[in-house]
């Protein structure tokens, strides 16, 4: 479990691009690198305890970008939502997003 959780807290690091920083408010792009990092993190604990299997820092890193990239993308442009209104987008952004594989 602790090899997961470092390998989630370093895929996090670098994961997104400077041009996404620039482009987006703070408030959007740490909550698209939270998303992504607490839904990649989940996907390895998963993984792990469901099947053995140690998912990739590549991997991870994929599933968080991912994640990220379509929370951002779906907020941007928008005044900054209360926490219940983020919530729900993540659930359906994750609702829209497929598993990663294993």
């Amino acid at each position: 479990m602790i090899s997961v959780l470092v390998a989630g807290g370093i895929s996090v690091r670098g994961s997104y691009s400077s041009d996404l920083v620039v482009r987006a408010p703070g408030w959007l792009v740490s909550a698209g690198v939270a998303a992504g990092a607490t839904t990649a993190l989940g996907y390895g604990a998963a993984s792990w305890f469901d099947r053995g299997e140690r998912l990739s820092r590549e991997r991870l890193q994929g599933i968080s970008r991912s994640v990220g990239e379509t929370f951002v993308a779906h907020l941007r442009g928008r005044r900054r939502p209360g926490r219940g209104e983020i919530e729900r987008e993540v659930e359906l952004i994750l609702e829209d997003t497929p598993p990663p594989e294993a």
